[in-house]
């Protein structure tokens, strides 16, 4: 029995618990929570002794998921909770978190500062923190403990074995195949014509095989085939020779009782004419009926076989016959069963081939990682190392527990001991079996199972939900209601006469702030049910028979589109969205329904792309995420690949035409057609081609495809229709991946032949690389198309399933089918039975079950669903949820949810589809979040609009050319400092605004006086000693200012390294003396304090930032800034510009201080002979001669937009960004310490904020109009 988990503190900490948490109730913060105790583990609590004699760190922590990306949000979260539950510790900051008051309020007053001490030191270290996913611990197991676990010390992981896989079944082929007879070798190339095919059947067998480097003998394998071959025959021979007459004399009696509704086609003189061949065969000897075997017309077996039984209505046969006679006639057409014998063998041979050489390459895959790891805890040496792990890792949290696979669970038993609940450690497997949906994977629900025998007596339950509404919990509840109280298995399939190991545990719900508003009323239900028969898409329909699958998934997919376009085009009218419930004395606001807020979960590929193109066909944007998609399953790979072909072999004329007929190259038409007689056009084309391969082999594919990108305009005319920055963004990924592989690879045609095998052997690879996965970033702002396994662990606002009644039960067909045994097993059968196919299909609706639920509990606010009788509808998950897994008719189901869910129903509403008259298109105008893309989404018959990436140089003096790293961009500033200067050559300082002459005349009382620096007025000018002088900075920073200054010869070693060669070299003692006085400098902050660099703590040099501006007008900027900034004093006008794509930069210096955050630029730059010249007016003056404000504006926003990722609800600008300070470093003597200090309002920030990512840009022509 588990018990409710209703607080982390109530879990034990020793022992080994199983922690069973449905979707949204909080299973990240469960183990946040116990983090923390284990932090705090070695103090005395008032309730109990400390249950530690020694401090755990997070090193000392094992906590193991299954993906990279959940362990970095792992640590993360953790991170977090360490550094509040230390805050709270400290008394420094007030926390509503009920656990974390508890948790503090568990321990004395006077070991508070301890436990924050503990705490605040547990968050500095997290970075060798062990949250790792399971391969890389064993890997780490492996290398780290190699004496004990037998393993090389070093050993390279490959993430992608397909290749080394693909040529250990070709060495089979060619050491098992070859050899054969050519009448034998025939006999295999008939079943698999090549060794990739071959290997396609390989692959589902090869984790389960069993390595063996014994000879397959392929000569004995067909043999045995044949021979059992002809041993089926014989007895069908023999059963025939005794059914065949008795099938005669009951048709014969049959067609004498008028049985037959087509009497001319059954009747005994006919039937003896249809039945002669089988006649025949069975008056063969049986030796010569075994090769020589009958042929049966077609028309005969569907008269007899398939279609025997709607024209008769007799008595009951006394035979099944007509299923007998389909049973022969499959006999006939498969011959011997040759690959169920060669399969096993096969496999077996391959991977032990793969294993060696693998072990002489020092080579491991991630699979051998957890083999290997196994092996080494099962063998000898095993206790030791277990003994060696326990005293590394003495607590443990298994994440996501329900997809571990037997293997696994193996290695964390052997560890931990779990079913002995050894007090010495403390082990938690944490997940939820009602999501076990990655068997395809290895995932096995059975090994949790197991583990649930384990840890008997030790489950607890976490039982509220924190993601989603109270109706949309509610709705789930009612969901799987009906299936858990009265299906004899219940609602997952695995209750039996002793008990239920998988329930299904209603949860609570904490709820949400605000509502689901549809056409200005609240959501009716949070789950709708939307039925559709037959009769539902054809009135002339017959809804005594199930759908088509292809109608089925035609008609919903535009359906469901059409009601998405509906729900988008009434929030843009302001009437659907979510109603956020503010404090009773403010009014609630609706925050409309945006693209982004809706997801559509599918099943396969298929469906994903179906749904995709009715979106578009209806003007919205969306994105297909797979579980894990391949960028050479892309649209734009195939048409690399041709064109790729056409450069390797100009004068190849079939190869030159695939490639002028790819939409890369979109020639018009008429073009192409005028190629067919136009020599001299041929002759242009088949020249630019010779000149690409030319550069191909001297500058790279990546500068091939360049050229390409750049001959063909591809960029211009892609970008101009929809989908068209997908097809831009593949392309270049895949150029990419071409001149990674390019540097492994011998020339260009084995360039070309890893391409051709990525791109069309993708069924090969089981998983595509990392690298290899397509790159989404620019995609959030869409509708979410999402496979269901994708989507565990993620949360929708909205949710749709338009798919879902499909399923698809195993059968005959299935080439491999997978089964548990009794003993909790897997088992392939490559031959199954009946029994073992209703093994398998009973598993495989589990899934279907567990997958459902995966998917309605995704949704925060509400949920979609289609029911219908479709294909196998009685097999499918919802038709048992409802209790029709027996019935017959069709309509059954529908009726049956409406029965469970009548009208007045508040969980569940049960509707028919919606059916709109015409398509419902979004209009542009109001296409929800997908409008801010319409900028590269546009019509083709307006101007392409440019996409470049600007700086602050290119603001200030229109450069095109933007530097790829720091000293590029300095080396810029200069030149648009120097530029900018001739703008106002003889402008006189103008007088400082009222606040910043008050600021500047405080810090420069409180400073205190100058230590002796040596002067830099006599320093050389330009871009060359200032960079120098940057440089020397830098170097100082990334060594650390404090290390620096505390360090004279370090000081030195920084400057001679910079200072080798003719002047400079003169000069080094000088530097040297004046940079280390320098690090020592105090200079002022805005808003009062000051600090010297060698003082600072945490700050980060030559930080480097990006962000996206739309559509923005330079003039409309600079306008903003000057009435913002520095009292609108005169200042050059920035060049009439227009940016629309990325805003670079880099940053000399953030810093924080004192809890606030601050910019620093260092500015070489020359105002007179001596330190007079320096006075803030001056500076101020520079500042806006130079257009430097403009330059820490944006360096401000930048910072703004960091801290706001970063800190999230947290961040305040007021609070935690302390401003600008920028250093002229000539003027460190003079009483201001060269320092200029401002803080840019708050409300520009917010201005330039919203006006950069403006929802509407502006076009090029636009701007210039305004401006």
């Amino acid at each position: 029995m588990s018990q409710e988990l209703t607080s982390p503190l109530q879990l034990p900490l020793h022992g080994s618990v199983l922690i069973e948490a449905s979707a949204g109730t909080g299973k990240t913060y469960t183990i946040a929570a116990l983090y923390l105790r284990f932090i705090l583990a070695h103090l005395p609590r008032l309730t109990a002794a400390a249950s530690r004699s020694t401090p755990l760190l997070p090193a000392d922590i094992l906590v193991v998921t299954f993906t990279k990306a959940a362990t970095a949000e792992l640590k993360d979260r953790i991170r977090q909770r360490l550094v509040e539950a230390a805050a709270l510790f400290r008394d420094a900051s007030a926390s509503a978190d009920a656990v974390l008051q508890a948790l503090k309020a568990d321990f004395a007053p006077q070991h508070w500062p301890e436990c924050a001490y503990a705490l605040q030191m547990a968050s500095e270290a997290m970075d060798e923190a062990s949250v790792k996913t399971i391969h890389s611990w064993c890997q780490q197991v492996l290398r780290e403990h190699a004496f004990n676990s037998g393993s090389l010390f070093q050993q390279e992981l490959l993430t992608d074995l397909s290749a080394l896989q693909l040529e250990a079944v070709r060495d089979f082929w060619r050491s098992c195949c070859y050899p054969l007879p050519s009448e034998q070798l025939q006999q295999i190339q008939a079943l698999y014509r090549e060794p990739e095919a071959l290997l396609d059947d390989l692959r589902p067998l090869w984790a389960q095989a069993s390595a063996s480097s014994e000879p397959v003998q392929l000569a004995e394998l067909l043999l045995a085939a044949e021979q059992a071959y002809q041993q089926r025959l014989s007895s069908a021979f023999y059963y025939w020779q005794q059914a065949l007459p008795a099938w005669l004399d009951w048709i014969a009696a049959a067609e004498a009782a008028g049985s037959f509704s087509k009497p001319r086609t059954y009747n005994l003189k006919k039937a003896r004419q249809d039945f002669a061949p089988l006649l025949d065969w069975t008056a063969l000897a049986v030796a010569e009926a075994v090769t020589q075997l009958p042929e049966l017309k077609t028309s005969f077996i569907d008269n007899y076989g398939k279609q025997f039984y709607q024209h008769y209505q007799g008595e009951p046969l006394a035979a099944d016959w007509p299923a007998a006679l389909l049973e022969l006639v499959a006999l006939l057409s498969e011959g011997p069963a040759l690959r169920p014998l060669l399969l096993p063998q096969a496999v077996s041979w391959c991977k032990a081939h793969l294993e060696q050489q693998l072990q002489q390459q020092a080579k491991m895959g991630f699979d051998d990682i957890i083999q290997q790891c196994r092996r080494a805890l099962e063998g000898d040496a095993g206790p030791a190392l277990a003994a060696i792990l326990r005293q590394q890792y003495p607590v443990a949290m298994i994440d996501e527990f329900q997809d571990t696979d037997p293997a696994q669970y193996a290695i964390f038993s052997a560890v931990y001991q779990l079913a002995s609940n050894a007090a010495a450690q403390a082990v938690y497997l944490i997940g939820d079996p009602k999501q076990a949906i990655y068997a395809f994977r290895g995932g096995d629900i059975f090994t949790y199972l197991q583990a649930r025998r384990d840890t008997l007596g030790r489950h607890y339950t976490l039982t509220t939900n924190f993601r989603s509404s109270k109706q949309m919990v509610a709705a789930v509840n009612a969901l799987f209601r009906p299936a858990e109280q009265s299906a004899a298995r219940q609602a997952f399939l695995f209750a039996d006469s002793s008990g239920n190991p998988l329930p299904f545990t209603e949860v609570n719900a904490r709820g949400v702030k605000a509502e689901l508003m549809i056409d200005g009323q609240p959501a009716a239900a949070a789950l709708t049910l939307w039925t559709a028969s037959a009769g539902s898409f054809d009135e002339g329909a017959d809804d005594s028979k199930a759908l088509s699958k292809t109608l089925y998934r035609e008609q919903l997919a535009g359906r469901v589109a059409d009601y998405i376009g509906a729900l988008l085009g009434s929030a843009a009218a302001g009437r659907t969205g979510f109603m956020l419930r503010q404090e009773a004395a403010t009014a609630p606001t609706l925050q409309p329904l945006q693209s982004k807020d809706i997801a559509i979960l599918v099943s396969t590929h298929q469906e994903g792309h179906l749904i995709q193109q009715q979106l578009r066909e209806r003007g919205m944007a969306s994105v297909y995420l797979s579980d894990r998609n391949s960028v050479f399953d892309s649209e734009v790979a195939g048409d690399l690949y041709l064109l790729l072909q056409a450069c390797a072999e100009p004068a190849n004329q079939q190869a030159l035409l695939n490639a002028l007929y790819t939409p890369l190259v979109a020639l018009p038409l008429a073009q192409l057609d005028a190629l067919r007689h136009d020599d001299r056009l041929w002759q242009q084309y088949q020249e630019w081609f010779y000149q690409f391969s030319h550069c191909w082999q001297q500058r790279g594919v990546l500068a091939l495809i360049r050229q390409l990108v750049q001959q063909f305009q591809v960029a211009e005319r892609v970008l101009a229709n929809a989908g068209g920055e997908r097809y831009l963004t593949d392309l270049l990924h895949l150029a990419e991946l071409l001149q990674q592989a390019s540097v492994k690879l011998d020339g260009v045609h084995a360039l070309l032949r890893y391409f051709y095998q990525h791109l069309y052997q993708q069924e090969a690879i089981a998983q595509p690389a990392d690298d290899q996965i397509v790159r989404l970033e620019s995609d959030a702002e869409l509708i979410q198309i999402v496979t269901i396994h994708k989507s565990k662990g993620l949360e929708y606002p909205l949710v749709f399933l338009p798919f879902i009644s499909l399923c698809r039960p195993v059968s005959h067909d299935d080439r491999l089918v997978s089964f548990h045994n009794e003993a909790g097993e897997l088992v392939q059968s490559l031959t199954p039975g009946k029994l073992e196919l209703a093994t398998a299909d009973q598993e495989r609706l589990g899934e279907d079950i567990r997958k459902l639920y995966v998917a309605v509990t995704r949704a925060k606010y509400a949920t979609w669903l289609s029911l219908s009788p479709v294909g196998d509808w009685q097999r499918s998950a919802l038709a048992y949820l409802l209790g029709c897994d027996q019935a017959t008719e069709p309509l059954q189901l529908l009726q049956q949810a409406e029965a469970l869910w009548p009208a007045n129903a508040k969980d569940i509403q049960v509707l028919a589809l919606p059916d709109f008259s015409a398509p419902q298109h979004l209009p542009p105008a109001h296409s929800g979040s997908a409008s801010q893309f319409a900028a590269r989404q546009r019509n083709t018959a307006q101007p392409f609009e440019p996409w470049w990436i600007a700086s602050y140089s290119a603001l200030t003096y229109g450069a095109a050319s933007q530097g790829d790293t720091a000293l590029e961009h300095n080396l810029l500033e200069e030149q648009a400092s120097a530029l900018l200067a001739e703008a106002m050559p003889n402008a006189s300082p103008a007088a400082l605004a009222a606040d910043s002459a008050a600021q500047f005349a405080a810090v420069a009382q409180s400073l205190p006086a100058t230590p002796d620096l040596v002067s830099l007025h006599d320093f050389p000018r330009g871009a060359g000693p200032g960079t120098l002088l940057h440089n020397l900075l830098q170097d100082a920073a990334e060594h650390g200012f404090a290390a620096v200054a505390a360090d004279p010869e370090l000081c030195q070693s920084l400057v001679a390294r910079r200072c080798r060669h003719g002047s400079w070299a003169q000069r080094a003692e000088l530097l040297s003396r004046w940079l280390h006085g320098y690090l020592q400098l105090s200079f002022p902050l805005p808003g009062g304090g000051q600090v010297a660099l060698n003082a600072l703590r945490s700050y980060r040099a030559e930080p480097e930032f990006w962000f996206a501006v739309q559509g923005v007008s330079t003039r409309q900027l600079d306008k903003r800034v000057k009435a913002a900034v520095l009292g609108g004093a005169a200042r050059p006008e920035l060049s009439r510009n227009y940016l629309n794509g990325m805003l670079k930069g880099f940053i000399d210096l953030l810093f924080e201080h004192q809890g606030k955050y601050y910019v620093l630029d260092y500015k070489s730059n020359y105002l007179g002979p001596d330190d007079a010249a320096y006075h803030p007016a001056a500076m101020q003056q520079k500042i806006l001669q130079s257009r430097y404000e403009l330059q820490y504006v944006l360096y401000s926003l930048a910072l703004h937009k960091l801290l706001k990722a970063r800190l999230k609800d947290a961040y305040s600008y007021q609070q935690h960004v302390g401003g600008v300070v920028y250093l002229f470093l000539r003027g460190q003597q003079a009483s201001s310490r060269g320092a200029f200090i401002d803080r840019v309002p708050e409300s520009l920030i917010l201005s330039l904020e919203q006006y950069f990512m403006q929802q509407e840009p502006q076009s090029a022509v636009e701007v210039a109009d305004a401006d």
